[in-house]
């Protein structure tokens, strides 16, 4: 299906923007032929980064000697490729004033034609009515006044509408597993089969405009000129700075005009086509070269090179990241000797010559050989700061080696400012203004040379952000039909959407305006965002989650961002207003129009209803049950290991990432799965993405998508060939089971206790049963008020460290305490847990003792009458009176009015245990021992164990665990000895061979055995061995010995087996065995039996896949 069905739908922009003059003249700064050298460099013929044989002197060493062909390096990339640079080359807007300004900020739409809470109504009725009238075309007009059409076009009943109020309230908090929560939050469907539409206008809180708090702001500014000058002084770099990224890391919409080198006619004419390119910032090498540290955000100045832009030659993106042996030459030959020359009097001895000796200085007693990649910085005062930039020029000139660091410039970035900035949009004007408070703030930003376009370009971010002044925290979010015809009205481009947690009608965007548009009104691009996006915003802002290869193994990085998430959005968050925010990236001369002719308009932009008001509690709410029920998912799906696995958990992992940020290009395979899922579709007429078809008891799990991974899916997700054997050792597993679904018992009816073991403790929701309330519980009244203390209590005891949530809640029913001993409440808690099975309950063969069930349990909680610990137990504190859950039990058993009262209340209690999902790994004490309450099992975390009651399966099976995998190399050592005796039974050197290895192992086995002996019993004097006659103790092989030309050599190997025999029961086998090949005792069938014993030996191997180190098997 085409692609474009993966995208969702954009909405109309009816309103028009204002029409462009219909006359104007194009006014640049004037060109002049000594701006640049634009009579040297290579040709366009000749730039290196298409021509392989053509170098400089620095790549010299990478010269084939047998050839002339130059190896690729970063000399070479990293070279003069014939850029130059024109007078206007940062001049992105024309010189002459800023048309129109504030036509374009804050642009407002014409009103919608319907109020937002009506959409999905009259949605879902056009639809019924075009699926009535193509189902009887022709027959329309004949029913169009009749009762039959008022049903038809009414209010739609074929879909089930619910707000995130609705879902919330039939979200079953602590069982994210179960099939209710599979169907209200993935597949989208009600509990009478209709499809849901999730409608968040049912939410929407009304705000009117003038309880709205409108703030002005500048957020950044960045700044491209040839000259740096300052007021104060700035610290420049003495070092390079290398990291895995540019400083520019991705396009920041603000262009240059490159000017191509000429072809080689023109330049043996003299006449070019003087036609600049316009390129983005983001992708000029450049690095860093000062800072400026006059506020608590440091402003970075960056240096650019223009001549070496270039694409890499073998994946042809564009390279900006310098490596560090080419910025070293610039600074050692260009920066640090023009710093020298112009340094003040005295203070030579602080500027290094070189990179070399700087980083030797940088060193500690830990790096010896020098701080890489430290930069240091020396503060250089703005007079001397325009001589080094002379010099540096002049160096640059005089030196060809050093041609590609010529044209360069700079750019000075300064981010984070809304803070130093903020102010009522109310109050603003040309002395109290945003811009005022940014010169207060940065002293040393010479702000009347920066404004001055003949010294280069300045572009400013100018946001305004609306909060609301609300007694309840409420969350922002603009409406995207709204939000796309202002941008429409504004004439900007269509840019980029962001649907916010898979939104249809609620995100973000962003557009740059259309270029000759932007060069009149000199505003470049606008960004409409939501607030909400600080609420788990990056520290770099750069949006990260696990890899899909992480999900697809479901390991600790999978789960552990998650919960992040999920912390995140049930904490604090849910307490916190987040508003919405509009920026607009526009020019100096701009901002200075906009604040001498400012008109508040903000109030008509609200008129037209851009935001969606709703309830923080409710919003982070349901975003954190997303995420939440998309892992359980993902553990079910782990468990199951459907044939298109991978493909499964890449959508999956796309949904998640979409609930906090938008993914703009996922997978290929991923945009694929979309499109076939008609995601554009689904999302437009149903609110959001919903997986209709999604079936976890069945295979295909999600049939419209592609039915089986291939290597395509597998590499892209960084699945390594230990990922893809596990995955198959899974699925045989899976496979195995023949008697019964594989969904029922995930294992098996009948697994060993190994498997159990191992799927409890790396995957317990895949082998648990979800958990749900007995409605038909039987308690007493006191003894669910002794369980919801006695789950405070054992829950608050835990130590903070341990925790993710700010704090344990005290439940207020037995409900609500036994949902506390949940797999999902635990992963939501306890920040590391580890999950351990029990056989108690269980049947089948037991290994080792019987462990008491999770009703016997109940006694170890409820301890009975006269129950004492040391006073350093962790029990102890449950004994304090009138404070510990233990001391309350004690009062009710002691104060009942009879034995069958008391046995009321203890059997109540058994019973609710017995109904637990999971209880901590606890051990009693006594007057002698503490015992423990929570353990911590090494660095896996908090150990609980998990009821058998809810293990899908029937029985433990015998036998050992089940191996899969490749086939054994090995025989056992069994096996290898008859083998040996059996082809070897004339060659004696073998049995010598033999002997001499089990002689070794003995003795080394009594050296490790007498290494434990105390001294007194390793220096006890023991009598002689008797001395025996040579072949006395192998009398029974003489015959096998003679035969084979037995000599003296063979002699004192009898000796010495002789002597080793004694106490060896496996030497005494040995012998046995070959006295009975010798005389003749082993026949035929015997030697049948060894054959058929190898053999199985064979098929063992090729069954148990004999995992490695010659035991293989059980051995």
């Amino acid at each position: 299906k085409d692609i474009a069905f993966s995208n969702p739908k954009r909405f109309a922009r009816p309103t028009p923007p204002l029409p462009l003059p219909a006359c104007y003249q194009e006014a640049w700064i004037k060109h002049s032929d000594l701006f640049d050298d634009y009579s040297t460099g290579p040709t366009r013929e000749e730039m290196i980064v298409d021509n392989k044989h053509l170098g400089d002197i620095h790549a010299m060493y990478t010269v084939d000697p047998v050839s002339t062909y130059i190896v690729p390096s970063s000399w070479t990339r990293f070279a003069d490729q014939g850029m130059r640079l024109l007078a206007g080359y940062a001049h992105m807007h024309y010189i002459q004033d800023p048309w129109e300004v504030l036509a374009h900020i804050l642009p407002c739409p014409n009103p919608a034609p319907h109020h937002p809470s009506q959409y999905f109504h009259q949605l879902h009725s056009q639809l019924a009515i075009d699926e009535y009238t193509k189902r009887n075309r022709g027959f329309t007009h004949m029913i169009s006044d009749t009762p039959v059409w008022d049903f038809v076009s009414g209010f739609p009943t074929h879909v089930t509408f619910l707000g995130l109020e609705d879902m919330l309230e039939s979200y079953n908090l602590g069982n994210s597993t179960s099939t209710s929560n599979l169907d209200l939050l993935l597949r989208g469907r009600a509990p009478d089969g209709k499809l849901l539409c999730l409608d968040l206008e049912r939410d929407a809180v009304e705000v009117p405009p003038e309880n709205i708090l409108i703030n002005i702001d500048i957020d950044s500014i960045i700044w491209v000129t040839q000259n740096l000058r300052f007021k104060l002084g700035i610290d420049v770099a003495t070092t390079p700075t290398v990291g895995k990224t540019p400083p520019i890391r991705k396009n920041n919409h603000v262009y240059i005009n490159v000017l191509y080198p000429p072809t080689e006619q023109e330049r043996l004419s003299g006449e070019r086509d003087w036609v600049e390119n316009i390129t983005p910032l983001s992708i000029v090498p450049h690095t860093v070269f000062a800072k400026i540290s006059d506020s608590s955000s440091p402003i970075y100045i960056l240096v650019c090179f223009p001549r070496m832009l270039h694409r890499h030659e073998a994946h042809r993106t564009w390279e900006a990241l310098m490596p560090f042996e080419v910025q070293k030459m610039f600074w050692d030959n260009i920066l640090l000797p023009a710093l020298r020359q112009h340094a003040e009097p005295g203070t030579e001895a602080y500027i290094p010559a070189s990179v070399e000796e700087n980083m030797l200085k940088a060193g500690s007693k830990e790096q010896r050989r020098g701080g890489f990649f430290t930069a240091k910085t020396i503060n250089i005062q703005p007079y001397n700061l325009c001589l080094i930039q002379k010099t540096m020029r002049r160096i640059i000139a005089a030196t060809p080696d050093l041609n590609m660091y010529g044209s360069f410039y700079f750019v000075l970035d300064a981010k984070n400012l809304k803070l130093q900035t903020r102010m009522s949009l109310g109050g603003i004007n040309q002395d109290i203004s945003p811009l005022a408070n940014l010169k207060l703030c940065h002293p040393s930003l010479d702000f009347d040379y920066m404004l001055n376009r003949k010294y280069g370009e300045l572009h400013i971010d100018v946001a305004f952000s609306f909060t609301p002044k609300s007694p309840i925290p409420l969350v922002g979010l603009w409406r995207l039909d709204v939000l796309e015809d202002s941008f429409g009205a504004g004439g900007y481009n269509k840019g980029s959407i962001h649907n916010i947690a898979s939104l249809s009608r609620y995100g973000a965007l962003q557009a740059p305006m259309a270029r000759e548009r932007s060069q009149l009104s000199h505003i470049v691009f606008r960004s409409a965002y939501n607030l909400q996006y600080e609420s788990i915003r990056a520290s770099d802002n750069v949006p990260y989650f696990a890899n899909d290869g992480d999900a697809y193994e479901v390991n600790e990085t999978y789960h552990k961002e998650c919960q992040r998430r999920i912390s995140l959005f049930r904490g604090n968050a849910q307490s916190t207003t987040y508003g919405v925010r509009d920026e607009y990236r526009i020019g100096g001369q701009a901002l200075l129009c906009f604040l001498s002719s400012w008109k508040d308009k903000s109030h008509s932009f609200l008129a037209t209803n851009p935001i969606l008001w709703i309830k923080s509690d409710l919003w982070f709410g349901y975003l954190a049950a997303r995420v939440e029920t998309i892992q359980s998912l993902q553990i079910r799906l782990s468990m199951l290991q459907p044939p298109n696995y991978g493909v499964l958990t890449s959508l999956l992992c796309h949904l998640i990432r979409e609930v906090s940020s938008t993914h703009l290009i996922p997978p290929q395979h991923v945009r694929t799965a979309l499109a076939h899922l008609q995601a554009q579709t689904i999302m437009n007429n149903y609110g959001t993405l919903f997986l209709h078809d999604l079936d976890v008891t069945a295979i295909p799990v999600l049939a419209s998508i592609q039915d089986e991974d291939d290597e395509t899916v597998l590499r892209t997700m960084g699945i390594t060939t230990d990922g893809k054997k596990s995955l198959q050792r899974r699925r045989i597993r899976v496979n195995d089971t023949q008697n019964a679904s594989s969904i029922a018992y995930p294992l098996g009816p009948t697994p060993v206790w190994a498997e159990i073991a191992n799927a409890i403790s790396t995957h317990p929701e895949g082998f648990v049963k979800p958990y749900q309330y007995n409605l038909y519980l039987s308690y007493t009244t006191l003894a669910a008020k002794l369980f919801v203390q006695f789950t405070f209590h054992v829950w608050s005891i835990l130590s903070s460290s341990w925790l993710i949530v700010p704090s344990i809640q005290c439940p207020e029913n037995l409900e609500d305490a036994m949902a506390y001993w949940t797999i999902g409440f635990a992963r939501g808690t306890i920040a590391r847990v580890a999950f351990q099975a029990t056989n108690g309950g269980l049947s089948g063969p037991i290994s080792g003792h019987r462990e008491p069930s999770f009703r016997d349990r109940a006694s170890l909680f409820f301890p009975p009458l006269g129950y004492t610990v040391p006073k350093g137990s962790q029990w102890w504190v449950f004994l304090l009176d009138n404070i510990g859950y233990i001391s309350e039990y004690h009062k009710a058993i002691s104060e009942s009015t009879s034995n069958t009262a008391a046995q009321d209340i203890i059997t109540a209690l058994a019973d609710i245990f017995s109904h637990l999902q999971l209880l901590p790994f606890s051990a009693a004490g006594n007057p002698t021992t503490h015992g423990f309450v929570w353990k911590q099992d090494g660095d896996r975390g908090v150990r609980v164990v998990i009821n058998p009651q809810y293990y899908r399966m029937e029985s433990i099976g015998s036998g050992s665990r089940r191996r899969t995998g490749i086939r054994r190399v090995t025989l056992s050592k069994a096996a290898f000895i008859r083998r040996l005796f059996k082809e070897s039974s004339r060659k004696t050197s073998q049995i010598t061979a033999i002997a001499k290895v089990q002689h070794n192992l003995r003795a080394k086995a009594a050296s490790r055995k007498n290494n434990h002996r105390t001294s007194k019993s390793r220096n006890i004097r023991l009598p002689p061995h008797p001395i025996t006659k040579s072949g006395t103790a192998f009398s029974a092989n003489t015959s096998f010995f003679s035969s084979s030309g037995h000599t003296g050599d063979d002699d004192a190997m009898d000796d010495c087996i002789d002597g080793s025999l004694n106490g060896d029961p496996v030497l005494e086998a040995l012998q046995e065995e070959i006295a009975d090949w010798d005389a003749g005792m082993i026949d035929n069938a015997d030697l049948m039996n060894v054959e058929a014993e190898e053999g199985e030996e064979g098929e063992e191997g090729r069954r148990g896949g004999g995992g490695g180190g010659g035991g293989g098997g059980d051995g």
